[in-house]
């Protein structure tokens, strides 16, 4: 960025020389100009009397060599103005592009230095629930139904899937079949709910055993 500076500076002082040998020049030129058009002086009376004719037409040529001087100097001003301002537009332009390409260079730098942290998802263990087989649940199966033997049918039906350890007994009369699970038993014992729902119609867990027996559900026969 500096050399580039430095490389606009040396171009407006090369414009500035430039004008300034252009002026130089154009005096030189006039100057060679009026020594050209010199008369020499005659001193006969008819010299004496062009000389004065040549004098009053060396005064007027003067005057339009002043008037066309002016001129020149005036173009010559508008020119150099010209040069400068079209100088220093260029270095602005110039400037201004280079200002943006650092700009850019260094965005550039500040994105690639910028570390994007991998997002780690926590990770959801999901832990499956220890289902029991048959023959681990411990089966109470009590008559509330007020049909006699009905308790003893249903432990042959539900020994038959598999259930070895069963007890029966009797219950007060209840309207409908009932299931009650021990806590901490409710979610591992899906066999069982389907059995329950297959051969006594039981959908869904009653209550929970609040006895301090050793059997995991207990099944009331209702009406």
């Amino acid at each position: 960025m500096k050399k580039d500076k430095e490389s606009d500076t040396k171009e407006l002082e090369t414009g500035r020389r430039l004008v300034v040998e252009v002026v130089k020049d154009e005096d030189n030129a006039d100057d060679e100009k009026t020594k050209d058009e010199g008369v020499e002086e005659d001193t006969s009376p008819i010299g004496e009397v062009v000389g004065m004719s040549g004098s009053n037409g060396s005064a007027m040529s003067g005057v339009s060599d002043s008037g066309k001087n002016g001129s020149g100097m005036l173009m010559i001003a508008v020119i150099a103005l010209l040069i400068l301002s079209v100088t220093g537009w260029m270095m602005y332009v110039r400037s201004e592009w280079m200002r943006r390409q650092e700009l850019a260079a260094n965005q550039m730098e500040s994105e690639e230095q910028t570390v994007q942290e991998p997002v780690v998802e926590d990770e959801i263990e999901v832990t499956e629930t220890e289902q029991l087989e048959r023959n681990e649940i411990s089966l109470e199966i009590l008559n509330g139904s007020g049909v006699a033997g009905l308790a003893a049918e249903t432990m042959v039906a539900f020994e038959g899937l598999g259930y070895e350890e069963i007890s029966v007994g009797n219950a007060e009369t209840v309207p409908g079949n009932e299931l009650y699970v021990r806590s901490g038993y409710e979610d591992k014992i899906e066999v069982l709910m389907d059995d329950v729902l297959d051969e006594l119609e039981i959908a869904t867990i009653s209550g929970e055993l609040e006895d301090d027996g050793e059997i995991i559900a207990r099944i009331v026969l209702g009406e």
